[in-house]
């Protein structure tokens, strides 16, 4: 809707275009073949924006998030195809295992893979060109004709490359990236190729480097023999660049000191004197400048000189861009191979970049089924951004044991767990491989989340009304093949009436066949599993005070087996009433430690507090008793 409305306003101030009103028929459709997940979903899972920046406006790639840890693409279309796909998961399994034959292709052949990056660092910004070679009315700038030229040497540049790309997508045994290379194959791209031979050249007259470089491959994009007045003007561009040489050979002389001239946007054209320089300038030096130990200075001559380079540069860009604007018109009935080679670059371009990050970080290929089971399951950003080695855990959800309730204190990683199994999801479903031992999922077709909620000013929407407003879009949007994602369900509102919502809430995910993972403080939520046998209890262990949180005491000497924390460490903290978290999911129900106090009682300014907050709670669970 936002690019639909921009494109509205572009229309009407651009063009003077206005529509009456309701006078447009505006209809939402998600793609067929594509998961959907809303705007605040991809924020909270930090697809594409980091979860600590999530509430930015708009979805600017973040450093720590799911499309930072897959951007090993080598073009700027293959990272936009990234992005989109991130933002629009397969649902078709075939079109899934295309691409994770594909990636498996280039992890077990690696000189393969390595010649399709190499090969893609000289792809430009196709889709630019694309752009800019397709406008019937161009402007007629001195600018827009530089950009032109530029463009229209790149396509050049791109087109002579592309028989080595297919050359090494011949030696693929995928049947995708076979296809892409058939694409590859089209005759259109040699026609234009050959139109564009005919009237470039390859050849450059002045040797130079740097900004002059630039202006010199503009200045002799086209070949000689295709307009005199053109040549002409290059005649006096060569005649003008060697009376510089003239000057920068006579300066050199009479300094006895390597001397080069060089041209800049500010300065136009200077000598360079290199090395420490204390002798006399002549007089007709009329600009010095000292950079490091260089010394730059110009004189009349140059600057004369530097004012005819200009207008002989403008002239001649103008020039070659009329050839230029002629040229594209006989290539534009051929272009439609080039939205071809846009598509097959960014798709190969993806892939060569899911096989790097499998590869570089031990991910192994999902396979798809009814049900969802993940072994030592690792969270992909913390996998790679942690400041230590992730606690892998396991996942399943199968149509018997479809809800699954997770408890545990404050920092023990109930929420990163819930946005684990969405971006695992997320990644097996673009065709990605993942962070775990085995995997196993069942396709999903939504992905809804709560995980953060805040009050909203400009609705006037207090933070329960905005979490309220968001599970009722989730429950009359879910389906079957939904994944539901829910964090602190009814947690900004009492307590009781905070507990008799969130069991309706969880009551209704059970009577549905969607996939659903819940995290609450709310233990006694935890009963519906006595109702509702399709909802399965888990827990987050810890230590606290030389105790492990369980269901029972009695449970303690067997699950202290699996997590063996030295003995120095307990007995720390059991002087400074302190918890250790072992990050480790185990099923049951959390044993409530008041884990908050516990957590609180670490800082010393709230130690009176903290005392008082003790006290408290014993009152109430005496009462309760």
């Amino acid at each position: 809707m936002s690019a639909c409305a921009a494109l509205l306003r572009y229309l009407e101030h651009q063009y003077e275009m206005f529509f009456f009103e309701k006078s447009i028929h505006i209809q939402i459709q998600n793609s067929e073949k594509c998961a959907f997940f809303d705007l605040a979903s991809a924020r909270y899972l930090g697809i594409l924006v980091d979860f600590a920046s999530s509430n930015q406006c708009g979805l600017a790639p973040g450093f720590q998030s799911l499309y930072s840890i897959l951007q090993a693409t080598k073009t700027k279309m293959g990272g936009r195809t990234l992005r989109a796909n991130l933002m629009e998961p397969l649902i078709d399994v075939n079109s899934i295992h295309y691409r994770q034959d594909a990636v498996e292709n280039l992890i077990d052949d690696e000189k393969l893979m390595f010649q399709i990056q190499t090969i893609l660092l000289h792809f430009t910004d196709v889709e630019r060109i694309i752009l800019a070679c397709i406008q019937e009315n161009p402007s007629r700038t001195v600018t827009a004709a530089e950009k032109r030229i530029t463009m229209i040497n790149q396509l050049r540049r791109i087109l002579d490359i592309l028989p080595t790309l297919q050359q090494a997508l011949e030696q693929s045994t995928c049947e995708l990236l076979k296809n892409l290379c058939s694409i590859l194959n089209d005759q259109r791209f040699q026609a234009i190729l050959d139109l564009l031979n005919g009237q470039l050249t390859t050849e450059q007259t002045v040797s130079s480097n740097g900004f002059l470089a630039s202006k010199i491959r503009r200045i002799f994009a086209i070949r000689n023999g295709l307009d005199e007045r053109l040549d002409s003007l290059r005649a006096d561009v060569i005649v003008l660049i060697d009376d510089v040489e003239l000057l920068e050979k006579e300066f050199s002389e009479r300094f006895s000191m390597p001397v080069r001239y060089n041209l800049t946007n500010a300065r136009g054209f200077s000598l360079e004197i290199i090395g420490e320089f204390k002798g006399v300038l002549p007089a007709n030096v009329i600009s010095v400048a000292k950079r490091q130990k260089s010394t730059f200075i110009t004189t009349l001559q140059l600057a004369h000189l530097s004012d005819r380079f200009e207008l002989l540069y403008n002239d001649i860009c103008l020039l070659t861009d009329q050839i230029i604007l002629i040229l594209l018109a006989k290539i534009r009935p051929h272009f439609g191979c080039m939205y071809k080679l846009v598509e097959a670059i960014s798709i190969i371009d993806m892939i060569q970049s899911f096989a790097e990050v499998a590869k570089a970080r031990d991910y192994v290929r999902p396979m798809f089924g009814p049900n969802t089971k993940i072994s030592k399951a690792r969270h992909p950003v913390i996998d790679l951004f942690g400041q230590q080695k992730p606690i892998a855990n396991d996942i399943e959800l199968c149509k018997e044991m479809n809800v699954i309730l997770v408890t545990g204190p404050n920092m023990s990683g109930k929420s990163t767990y819930l946005r684990q199994i969405a971006l695992l999801q997320i990644l097996a479903q673009i065709g990605c491989f993942v962070p775990a031992e085995q995997a196993r999922f069942r396709i999903v077709h939504e992905i809804f989340s709560k995980i953060r909620q805040h009050d909203n000013l400009f609705t006037g929407q207090s933070t329960f009304s905005s979490e309220i407003n968001h599970i009722s879009f989730i429950l009359s949007s879910m389906t079957p093949n939904s994944m539901i994602i829910l964090d602190e369900i009814c947690s900004s509102t009492s307590t009781n009436e905070g507990l008799a919502l969130a069991t309706s809430i969880t009551e209704t995910l059970c009577r549905s066949q969607a996939f659903s993972i819940i995290a609450t403080h709310l233990q006694q939520l935890t009963s519906v599993g006595y109702i509702h046998r399709n909802l399965a209890n888990y827990h987050f262990d810890v230590i606290y005070n030389d105790k492990i949180s369980s269901d029972v005491d009695s449970d303690l000497a067997h699950r202290s087996r699996h997590f063996h924390p030295p003995q120095a460490m307990l007995n720390r903290l059991q002087e400074q009433n302190n918890i250790i978290y072992s990050y480790t999911l185990r099923p049951g129900i959390c044993k409530d430690l008041h884990y908050g106090i516990a957590l609180a009682s670490q800082i010393e300014d709230l130690q009176t507090v903290v005392e008082l907050a003790k006290c408290v709670a014993k009152y109430y669970i005496r009462k309760k008793e």
